[in-house]
């Protein structure tokens, strides 16, 4: 175990020393954990391409789900701080 940032970093250690195991299990699918971490990496470079950076402040508006959980994650590596919107709420125009 290295010095860990934030717990994404042992994400991408367990990515390492053990890829094939389960990860995240969501009904029938599982990612492991090599998979999980190379999710987590994409969407990280993704929402670096969009100029989210550390301290930023992001609206997230998603159900619950493997996706929420990898665009979190994201964000915390990042260090960026999300911001719960309720998926069920319209955005006023």
């Amino acid at each position: 175990t290295g010095a860990w940032t934030n717990v994404t970093d042992a994400i991408f250690e367990h990515a390492t020393s053990r890829p094939e195991e389960a990860a995240v299990i969501e009904g029938p699918a599982t990612l492991t954990f090599h998979r999980f971490a190379e999710l987590i990496g994409k969407a990280t470079v993704y929402l670096r391409q969009q100029k989210i950076k550390p301290g930023d402040r992001v609206g997230v508006r998603m159900t619950n789900s493997t996706d929420h959980l990898i665009l979190s994650l994201a964000l915390l590596r990042i260090g960026a701080t999300k911001i719960e919107l309720s998926p069920n709420h319209a955005p006023k125009q």
